[in-house]
């Protein structure tokens, strides 16, 4: 007997196609995302966000021309809006 879980793991198109049949059938979406900027509010007991460039594109350049930027983005887990913001008050 094969499970429909069986069948997603073997196939992932399985899963996909399961989620893309539930969105042609209506779905309301709710997005999440906010604007990520240091000093937003945070637990205290996480990190906070914080983005660094240290390097840009054209401060240091190669040999044969080339050049990268180079940045470091940290944060917490419960730093703006998160996975579980449903539960949270």
């Amino acid at each position: 007997m094969t499970t429909l879980s069986t069948t997603a793991a073997a196939n992932p198109a399985t899963g996909t196609e399961a989620l893309l049949a539930a969105v042609r059938t209506g779905t309301r979406v709710y997005d999440l995302g906010r604007r990520l900027t240091i000093g937003m509010p945070q637990s205290p007991n996480h990190p906070p966000f914080w983005h660094a460039l240290p390097r840009r594109h054209g401060d240091a350049v190669r040999a044969d021309g080339g050049s990268a930027a180079n940045d470091i983005i940290t944060m917490g887990t419960h730093v703006g809006t998160h996975i579980d913001a449903f539960s949270h008050v």
